[in-house]
């Protein structure tokens, strides 16, 4: 298949389309698949609907969140908003989750300011237990660089109030990149003594 869509006249590439259709989720699914549906997004608005009412499971999914990141990346915000919709209630599960942090990531990217104010505040009361996660560290990493300057300045505040202080926070093997990410969005001039305490 993937053979013949390189090959392919525009014709048959539109049949080809065409017979996706009814069959996103399903071949999402597959390496192959995945694959397959990440050369079509663009041609294909259709997949982001058939995305719909599963969103959340599409996220969370080996394969097909990476389906969804394509689709974060290529859609309309009008075909994506329903989709980030359907995460919002589960933005800090995914935050935390393998796959979904990478969702969560792309949507900061690519997304509006509405999607990326409602991650940030979604967030907003982990950030310092993100800034020491594996997985949420790098959503609040992205959502200190995307975010408007309010919501990035409210996020660094949060980590900087962090009882065990931003000095350690620099030296931690997940922290330290939160603490670089921080510097480089001038949210903090420099780790002082006073706040290694």
């Amino acid at each position: 298949l993937q053979a013949s869509i390189q090959s392919a006249s525009a014709e048959g590439l539109a049949s080809l389309i065409q017979q996706l259709r009814g069959h996103v989720w399903e071949i999402s699914g597959s390496p192959a698949g995945n694959y397959v549906l990440q050369e079509f997004i663009v041609a294909a608005g259709f997949i982001a609907d058939e995305f719909r009412g599963r969103a959340v499971a599409a996220a969370e999914h080996n394969m097909r969140s990476r389906v969804f990141e394509r689709l974060v990346e290529h859609c309309t915000l009008h075909q994506l908003e329903p989709l980030v919709r359907e995460l919002f209630s589960r933005v800090v599960a995914l935050s935390r989750h393998a796959f979904g942090n990478f969702v969560l990531q792309r949507i900061l990217e690519h997304g509006s300011d509405p999607m990326r104010h409602e991650i940030a505040a979604a967030i907003a009361s982990r950030a310092a237990q993100f800034a020491r996660h594996r997985q949420a560290r790098s959503v609040l990493c992205s959502a200190l660089r995307h975010c408007s300057a309010e919501d990035s300045r409210m996020l660094s505040q949060v980590v900087m109030a962090d009882s065990r202080g931003l000095g350690k926070l620099s030296k931690h093997v997940v922290g330290s990149f939160v603490v670089r990410e921080m510097k480089l969005a001038g949210l903090v001039e420099g780790v002082s003594e006073a706040s290694q305490a």
